[in-house]
């Protein structure tokens, strides 16, 4: 290597080359901004010489860059890109770090219209992904479910039950605070319209609740961040009978956010049912087949208000109440043909099975957070109040028929069963955060968790002769539950070669008691329970990531499971709980891999659950022929499976979201003596394209597949449907409108089959297809004051991201 004169030697021995590093921030909100793309530029050439990608922290290295003079460009979807200029590597002065760097959301004014970009469908954080609902035209006017059905890891049913990775223990929050209603309950309530993004957080760390052995569902709803009044209301109209509609209002000061807001729904379902049931007695085979509609109508309503009141720079106060009422019903008039194969004699009936569910529920939220001088430094407390009534009733009528279903003059068979069921739940919460470092971090808090409900079962049979009703006292029955559950946790956050870092350890203290107020049976629980977690990542270069993660996970029996008395849940079918029901524990193990390319992204996600004491329905034929449906304690279930998800930005115009989800579910058990194994392969896959005809016009079509699977005592068959919808906007994106149709080809068919030494059962349920429905969306103020002109920088074509 030779060297002119003019240029010096360098006879050292440290290298000629340094690193850029620094932290992204948003400029307004002052929280870490993940997978920004920052580039290192070499002043002179204007050539690329060096790129990263932020970590969750918001932090990025750039390494290996030779002497020189530089300058930086940072860029994430939603945000304006930043250039910062004269940045100089040399001798003596080799880690260069620019500080922070604050992105401001892209915004591109003209007159008064005010843009915001896209933003991807789906993230990736250390500890959950994070669905964007601003894009889903095809969930416009339905629910949170509606919205789930297209996402990775999900699985929704056609009753609109949902189910994360296999299972339906999970826990559903909003804004990060335990929902009143619970489960595919709660996601069914909550407007599509209202969502901001949904969280699904399959290994929870030690700092969150641990119930529900898949994870966490968490929806952030949408929050007004303009100043003065803005709002949205949103009206949807269906086939068949089906209404919704919402708004949201805010007013927002420099010192107070004040929202109200409320939502309607009055959804009615059709559908047809076709059953064969055969039950085979000790010498004797009994048939039974029947078919009918089965229809379903969810109805629900809910007023909500609150502020949010920052008192000083360090300090803040948030409350929040909601008052409301659910409904759900299912009515099933189905004509029965019974015979036997000693008696081949058929007997004809007809009968009108009518099942309903409803209550009002009141929910409050106090909170108040403190913060020190030092950043991330806080104490928050939190105080959680909800009431809910609910309502439960089935009304069951039974009239001989001859072959042809005309109703003879006989006196029918009628007989109906209430439940109400009153619950009083208080949170009480601290949570308290210390920064150590700029990677390091200490978590603590207490939570306190105390829940009391009592109900009243009563059945009665119609007496024809008095025409009145009369009540069954051997079937009746009154109970009471009680569990209150204290809980310690901390969690400490690092990063240590290259790699983030995070531990955990939450300790719960549970005391459950159910009584019997007939018998004044207890079943008493008194037990610690210890839940530790930890979480692994690694940015790997060039765009590849790495997540490793693992949490213990409970599932705590419903009060429901545990009354044992027996409730009709028709003139076949018994159920009945089981007081000593324990909790089922899961061990979750995920090493996932990620890959951003530009504003797509591809992801490799595997994962392991080992459950013990996993509660399941069992089901056992009784010498009166009917089914007894209980739940039990079973020894143990396995899942072990890959998700493989792409998230793909093929143009401006045009977005695929495609994930794919197989695994191995294998369940051990005993019933009825005999030991018992399922096992199954399953698969399910979805597909979402959306595509933008101009800033003003979308189209998003979207499928899903999922695959047979095997449960302790049958079988699901596979099924597949589809949905379609346009989007077109007016008025300078204040007023939009929204056509969609599901089920276009009436694809939708649940087929189960459930089987044992006694008996086999087969159910084929149609739901309602090609469902058309007509959305309209008016925003009230969405659009900033004017300030300076800036220009924007959205590669996705700059359409609104629905607030």
């Amino acid at each position: 290597l030779t060297f002119s004169k003019s240029q010096p030697q360098n006879n050292d021995k440290r290298p000629n080359k340094g690193t850029i590093s620094g932290k992204v921030m948003d400029s307004a909100s002052k929280i870490a901004v993940e997978y920004a793309s920052v580039m290192a530029f070499n002043t002179k050439e204007n050539k690329m010489l060096g790129g990263t990608i932020t970590d969750a922290a918001g932090n990025f290295v750039i390494k290996n860059l030779p002497y020189g003079k530089y300058y930086i460009e940072v860029k994430f979807i939603g945000y304006n890109k930043l250039r910062k200029d004269n940045i100089m590597i040399k001798p003596g002065q080799e880690n260069v770090n620019v500080g922070i760097i604050d992105l401001q959301v892209t915004t591109e004014e003209i007159g008064e219209v005010n843009v915001v970009a896209d933003r991807t469908q789906i993230q990736y954080k250390l500890d959950k992904k994070v669905i964007n609902v601003g894009q889903d035209v095809t969930a416009t006017g339905g629910s949170a479910v509606d919205v789930l059905e297209k996402s990775p890891s999900i699985q929704t049913d056609i009753d609109g039950n949902v189910t994360l990775r296999g299972s339906s223990s999970f826990t559903v929050f909003i804004d990060g605070k335990p929902s009143v209603l619970t489960g595919s309950d709660a996601l069914q309530q909550i407007p599509a319209s209202e969502i901001k993004s949904i969280e699904i957080i399959t290994n929870p760390s030690a700092k969150y609740d641990p119930d529900g052995v898949a994870g966490i569902i968490n929806v952030v709803m949408k929050k007004e961040r303009l100043s003065g009044v803005s709002g949205i209301i949103n009206l949807t109209a269906g086939v068949n009978q089906k209404y919704k509609g919402d708004f949201l209002l805010s007013y927002r000061t420099k010192k107070i956010n004040w929202f109200v807001g409320g939502n309607y729904r009055d959804y009615h379902f059709l559908g047809n049912l076709y059953t064969e049931r055969n039950t085979y007695l000790t010498n004797d085979t009994s048939f039974l087949i029947a078919g009918g509609d089965r229809d379903m109508v969810r109805k629900g309503y809910s007023v909500k208000s609150g502020f949010d009141w920052n008192i000083s720079e360090a300090q803040s106060l948030s409350f929040s109440a909601e008052y409301g009422g659910f409904e759900f019903g299912r009515t099933a008039n189905s004509n029965y043909d019974n015979y036997t194969s000693l008696n081949p004699t058929h007997s004809y009936y007809n009968a009108i099975d009518q099942f309903s569910v409803k209550g009002p529920y009141y929910s409050s939220d106090l909170s108040y957070q403190y913060n020190f001088k030092k950043k991330g430094h806080n104490i928050q407390a939190q105080v959680i109040y909800q009431n809910r009534l609910r309502d439960e009733g089935t009304d069951f009528t039974q009239y001989t028929t001859d072959l042809n279903w005309q109703k003879l003059d006989l006196a029918p068979t009628t007989y109906q069963n209430t439940t109400d069921e009153t619950e009083n739940d208080w949170r009480i919460k601290v949570d308290y955060s210390l920064p150590l470092g700029e990677n390091r971090k200490f978590e603590a808090g207490y939570q306190s968790r105390i829940s009391h409900s009592t109900y009243d079962y009563i059945y009665q049979d119609y007496d024809y002769t008095t025409q009145s009703w009369v009540e069954d006292a051997g079937q009746s029955n009154q109970a009471k539950f009680d569990r209150n559950i204290h809980s310690l946790y901390a969690t400490y956050a690092d990063k240590l070669m290259g790699f983030g870092i995070q531990v955990g350890l939450r300790g719960e203290y549970t005391y459950r008691n159910f009584t019997s107020l007939t018998t004044g049976e207890e079943a008493i629980i008194n037990r610690p329970d210890f839940f530790p977690s930890l979480h692994i990542n690694r940015n790997l270069g060039n765009g590849f990531e790495m997540q490793a993660g693992y949490s213990k996970r409970i599932n705590r029996p419903r009060d429901r499971y545990l009354n044992p008395f027996h409730a009709h849940s028709d003139q076949f079918s018994i159920r009945t709980g089981n007081p000593y029901l324990e909790p089922e524990y899961t061990d979750s193990y995920e090493l996932n891999f990620i890959k951003k390319l530009g504003f797509s992204s591809l992801s490799l996600e595997t994962y392991y659950r080992y459950g013990t004491n996993k509660i399941t329905r069992i089901q056992t034929l009784q010498n009166d022929g009917k089914i007894l449906m209980t739940m039990d304690n079973l020894n143990t279930d396995k899942a072990m499976g890959a998700e493989i998800a792409a998230n793909m930005v093929l143009s401006k115009n045009i977005m695929l979201m495609a994930s794919a989800n197989y695994y191995n579910y294998k369940l051990n058990g005993e019933v009825d003596g005999q030991d018992e194994v399922a096992e199954s392969n399953n698969l399910d896959a979805r597909l979402n394209a959306t595509f933008k005809f101009s800033t003003n016009t979308r189209l998003q079509l979207n499928a899903f597949y999922m695959g047979p699977s095997a449960s302790i005592q049958g079988t699901r068959e596979a099924f597949f449907f589809t949905n379609a919808a346009v989007k077109q906007s007016l008025l300078d994106n204040k007023l939009s409108f929204t056509l969609s149709v599901r089920d276009p080809f009436s694809t939708m068919h649940h087929k189960f089959t459930s089987t044992n030494d006694n008996f086999y059962s087969y159910i084929d349920f149609t739901r309602e297809s090609k469902v058309v429905e007509f959305s309209l969306s008016y925003r009230l103020n969405n659009y900033k004051a004017k300030n300076k002109k800036r220009r924007g920088n959205s590669d996705m074509n700059n359409i609104d991201d629905e607030m």
